[in-house]
Order: C-alpha cells, then sequence, then structure tokens
C-alpha cells in the first residue's frame, strides 16, 4: 500500500472512531433491541416483529457477541466493516490515487451524519454492490469471483430484499456465460439456505415470507403513500449532505458521455438508475438515509472529473471538500471524553445527552423506573424504542411499536390480544405516536383503559401502568427483572 493509502485509511478510521460512543436514533436501537433478544433466544418475526429483513438483526447481534451489545460495539463492527472496505477499494478503484474514493466516501458519510444515519442497512450494503460493480467493469468471471458476487447479492437481499436487484443488475453489464449465473445464484443462496433453516427451526419462517412478500401490499393499501414533499426533502438532504461530490461528479459528465460505451460507464449508469429505482419505490416512507444508496456511485463520478486534475489537485480537492464538514465534526468532538470512546458508562451517557437531546429526554422521562420502587417486568412502547433501550426493560408484546403508522389491521387484531395476554406492568404512549394508535386501533388503546391507570402525563407522552399485579411480581416477588439494555446495568 502507498503512503497516501495508509494516510487515507488512517484519516478515515480517526473519523470513524470519533463515532464509537455516538447515540443510537430509534431504528438502530430497535436493531440492538432485537439483537439481544435472538441472543436470549426470542425467535424474530415470531416473537419480535419488525418489517426489516433478517440481516440488520444478525448483524448487530454479531456486533454485540464481539464487541459488546452497545452503541460502541455496534459502531465499531461498522468500522472495522468499512475500513475493509476502503483497503479493497484502494486496491481496485480506477483512478491515480484509488484511495481518495473510499476517504471521499466514507469520510464524507461519517462527517456529515447524524444518528439517524449511522448504520443503516443503505450504507452498509455499499461495499458489496461496488464489489458486483468491480467484476462488472473488469467482466471478470472468474469461479471464484462469481462465488463472491454471488455472496454479496445474497447479503445485499438479506439486509434488504428490494436492493438486491442493484447488484444484479450491474453486474449484468459485464456477466454473460450461464456457468458464471450459475456460481452467482449458487452464492446467494449459500448465504439464504442456512438463514431460512434457522427461521424455520423457531416457525418463524413462514412470518419471515408474509412480512417480505405481503405486508407491503397491505400497509400501501393501509396507509397510502407518503407525501411526495417527503420525497423532495430527502433528495434536498442528500445534496446538501453530500454537496462537494455531487458538484465533482457534474463535472464528469462530458466523460461519462464520450466512455458511455466502456463496462465502467455502463455498470457505474446502471448503478445509479437502480438506486434511484429503489428509492422512488419506497412509497411510504422516503426517509433521507435511503438516498445513502447514492454516495458510491456519486463519489465514483466525483473522483473521474477530480482524477484529471494535474498533480496533488485531487488530494487537495479531496481534503477541502471534507473541511466543509468541519462544524459538524466539531459539535460532535467537543463533549467527546476517553471514557465514552472506551465505553466508560457513567461518560458514554454524559457524551450522548450532550449530542443527543433524544437521550437527555428519554433519561428525564424515565427516571421513576430506575428508582428502588419501580415495578419489575416488562414494558410496550408506542413510539421510539429508545424508551426501551435506556431502561433495560423487555419488550412485550413483540410487536414494532416504532412502527405505529405503517401496521395493518391483522397486526392490529394479534396486538390487542398479546397485550391483554402479556400484560406489561408499563405503557408508554408518545406523544403523536399514542395518539395514532388511538385512532388507527380504538379496541388496542381499550385494553389500557381497561386494566391500566394513568402514571403521569406529559408533553412525551403518557405512562400507563398495570392496575393489578404482573406475572413478573407473582411469580418472583421484586427480585431484580431481566435486564435487556445495557444502560441499565
Amino acid at each position: 500500500m502507498t503512503k497516501g493509502g495508509a494516510l487515507g485509511l488512517g484519516l478515515l478510521a480517526l473519523i470513524g472512531l470519533i463515532h464509537l460512543p455516538y447515540p443510537f436514533h430509534g431504528d438502530q436501537a430497535l436493531f440492538m433491541i432485537y439483537a439481544q433478544a435472538l441472543d436470549s433466544g426470542r425467535a424474530l418475526y415470531a416473537d419480535v416483529w419488525d418489517v426489516k429483513q433478517p440481516g440488520i438483526y444478525l448483524l448487530f447481534w454479531l456486533s454485540g457477541k464481539l464487541f459488546g451489545f452497545s452503541e460502541q460495539g455496534a459502531h465499531l463492527l461498522e468500522l472495522v466493516y468499512l475500513l475493509a472496505a476502503s483497503y479493497f477499494m484502494t486496491r481496485t478503484a480506477p483512478f491515480r490515487r484509488p484511495w481518495l474514493l473510499p476517504l471521499c466516501l466514507y469520510g464524507t458519510y461519517y462527517a456529515s451524519a447524524a444518528w439517524q444515519e449511522l448504520t443503516q442497512v443503505e450504507i452498509l450494503v455499499s461495499p458489496l454492490i461496488y464489489f458486483c460493480f468491480w467484476a462488472a467493469w473488469r467482466k471478470d468471471e472468474r469461479p471464484w469471483v462469481m462465488w463472491c458476487a454471488g455472496l454479496a447479492v445474497g447479503f445485499v437481499a438479506l439486509l434488504k430484499l428490494a436492493l438486491a436487484p442493484i447488484p444484479a443488475a450491474v453486474l449484468l453489464v459485464g456477466t454473460r456465460s450461464a456457468a458464471a449465473w450459475l456460481r452467482v445464484a449458487l452464492g446467494a443462496a449459500a448465504v439464504w439456505i442456512p438463514v431460512a433453516a434457522w427461521l424455520a427451526r423457531h416457525d418463524a419462517l413462514g412470518w419471515m415470507l408474509w412480512t417480505t412478500l405481503s405486508y407491503p401490499g397491505e400497509s400501501i393499501r393501509f396507509r397510502g403513500m407518503n407525501s411526495p414533499v417527503q420525497l423532495l426533502q430527502s433528495l434536498r438532504w442528500f445534496a446538501v449532505h453530500f454537496l462537494p461530490w455531487v458538484i465533482a461528479a457534474a463535472f464528469a459528465a462530458p466523460l461519462v458521455w464520450k466512455d458511455r460505451r466502456s463496462p465502467m460507464i455502463r455498470a457505474l449508469v446502471v448503478w445509479i438508475a437502480m438506486a434511484a429505482a429503489s428509492i422512488t419505490a419506497q412509497v411510504i416512507s422516503w426517509w433521507p438515509y435511503h438516498f445513502l444508496l447514492l454516495m458510491p456511485p456519486v463519489a465514483v463520478l466525483a473522483m473521474m472529473a477530480m482524477d484529471r486534475l494535474p498533480g496533488r489537485w485531487p488530494v487537495a480537492a479531496a481534503l477541502a471538500g471534507l473541511l466543509i464538514f468541519t462544524p459538524q465534526m466539531l459539535r460532535k468532538v467537543r463533549p467527546l471524553t476517553w471514557g465514552a470512546l472506551t465505553g466508560n458508562p457513567t461518560a458514554s451517557v454524559r457524551y450522548q445527552n450532550a449530542v443527543s437531546p433524544t437521550y437527555a429526554e428519554v433519561w428525564k422521562n424515565t427516571g421513576f423506573l430506575r428508582a428502588s420502587d419501580a415495578r419489575p417486568g416488562p414494558m410496550f412502547v408506542f413510539g421510539t424504542p429508545l424508551y426501551l433501550w435506556l431502561t433495560g426493560r423487555r419488550q412485550e408484546p413483540g410487536l414494532d411499536g416504532w412502527g405505529v403508522q405503517f401496521h395493518v389491521p391483522s397486526q392490529w387484531r394479534t396486538f390487542t390480544e398479546d397485550l391483554r395476554r402479556t400484560r406489561p406492568v408499563y405503557v408508554f404512549a408518545q406523544a403523536d405516536s399514542g395518539a395514532l394508535a388511538r385512532q388507527r386501533w380504538p379496541e388496542a388503546m381499550a385494553v389500557l383503559d381497561e386494566d391500566y391507570r394513568v402514571k403521569e402525563t406529559s408533553s412525551a407522552g403518557t405512562w400507563y401502568e398495570l392496575s393489578t399485579p404482573s406475572a413478573a411480581e407473582t411469580q418472583i416477588g421484586k427480585q431484580p427483572m431481566q435486564i435487556v439494555g445495557v444502560k441499565a446495568q
């Protein structure tokens, strides 16, 4: 590796390390909560349910087993993974200074990302799609390359099935023979067969198939499309947060037209078109982080333009682009301490409260749960899973309360039955989510009115407490409850 390559990876590692104690958003908190549920023997889709494919929960489970079930653990595994991908890009990108590609791509990702964007599927699939892009532009059909490409397609599908057409379409540019595609198919099957067997062993395969194939259509029919304004706002977010490379990519347009028949340009155009189509097809959400799919191909275009600059100007342009995000980085670095970086619980909480108003609000609103007279047992949250994550309470029932607006009638009916059966000790209805749940399915909220009393109400929402002793109290009295979140330890 060249000195520039080592310097680029070192700088990227430093930027990534700063984010180790960075707080979770609701999505990442849910991923980690469900990873802990899997670790305790609960079955995905059968015991705990969310709309996403199993890959992200298995990835968070792996981070927990390797580095601890914590923010630091999840972010450390992501950093190691992206550094490995960056090393591969440094060795394979077709530019004079290939190490600038991962630095511009993942350096900008880390520098500009807030807690909503970190460790999302859309950035995690980028190295896998890049591998297929590399194989396609080289027209490399060697057996090991096709096997690995198949594994890449399989892992993309495992993380998010709707994104699997992107690497498959990119491969079409340079992969022609039937033997090569057979190896791709076998590689993808090698990913899914053990996962399907694992789900079947836990009687969850049918639920996974319903979640993947039937639920999205039912949710669209029940909820309808999101507002196109949301799509435009998310596009604006991408343009602002990736601005230096969007501008540089625009200067590559003449190069793209000139070399439009080359395998690399055709693969790149397919990558951009399929990513844009995937974003547009997600009509019930259109969240900003979906546009992370466009960051890698736009970064490649930007590098094509910068690669034409003389001398060391490409390096200067890349570093200038990263310096634009200095204000965001300073906001993350100022409250950072060595204790937070190394996982000290007190220092981590102090740092996370300083950079995330949501963390501070959750800690404030859950103070009574840390009191000595707090009742043991599970709880349910209509709203952000951060309430479960930061209190360490076991979730019951197993339905995701973070996606109230997306649930379909059959789920609400099952949830009402499960709420009566599991009888969580506490239920928190966050202001907006609780109001929406009462509007969409009043039968479920009627259970709270019948079996629970209002413990306290604030602008954040309403806490309900079970009126009668719970199963946890009748069986174990005041013994310590099962902890599933590191914050409660």
